[in-house]
């Protein structure tokens, strides 16, 4: 009979009091940091481009935001020019980050923007990006609600491993490599999973 980590530590009869202490304590670990989603469309021009090529990318970029601020959709504009392999058949969408996911220059231009808004172009070690952003969420709180489940389980997983006998770890070895191969719990650091 193999009995899983989760199971193990879902009868542990973790109180709802419990939970709501270590939300309380541990509040940091469930803060959202603020958080845009964004388009784009990127014109190459690296630190090896000579300053013609610079300035042929720099006036091609203003090119096409007079095409998008004349009406043109971003999205099928950034599937026709953009030169970036990854965004461009998108239509330019890079999904959501936070602070720090992106270089600084379009970072701090991306942030400064409100939904629906285009950017000036930005220069970035890449070349020049027209940025559009499309959503916007304050940094925030995960309510307990949400993480209530998933403090339980941590606390239900603590509990067992605090219930074997010190300095018997032989006799209990079978339970402690269960755990080692199944119980894992969200390290708040890395946001990574690792073993207990």
């Amino acid at each position: 009979l193999l009995i899983g980590a989760e199971a193990l530590a879902a009868a542990q009869n973790v109180s709802d009091a419990a939970v709501s202490e270590y939300y309380e304590k541990n509040a940091a670990q469930f803060a959202t940091p603020e958080m845009v989603r964004a388009r784009h469309i990127l014109i190459l021009s690296d630190a090896k481009a000579s300053a013609e090529d610079h300035a042929k990318a720099k006036a091609k970029i203003e090119e096409i935001a007079q095409r998008i601020k004349a009406g043109e959709d971003f999205g099928t504009v950034a599937k026709e020019v953009s030169e970036d392999p990854g965004s461009a058949p998108q239509g330019g969408e890079l999904g959501w980050f936070a602070h720090g996911q992106m270089v600084p220059e379009f970072d701090k231009a991306s942030f400064a923007l409100n939904p629906g808004e285009l950017s000036e172009p930005v220069k970035t070690q890449f070349g020049w990006h027209l940025i559009q952003l499309e959503e916007k969420k304050a940094a925030g709180q995960k309510p307990l609600d949400e993480v209530k489940d998933q403090i339980r389980t941590r606390l239900g997983k603590n509990a067992i491993c605090l219930q074997l006998p010190i300095g018997k770890e032989d006799e209990f070895k079978g339970i402690i490599d269960l755990f080692e191969m199944r119980a894992y719990y969200y390290n708040d650091d890395k946001g990574e999973d690792i073993t207990i």
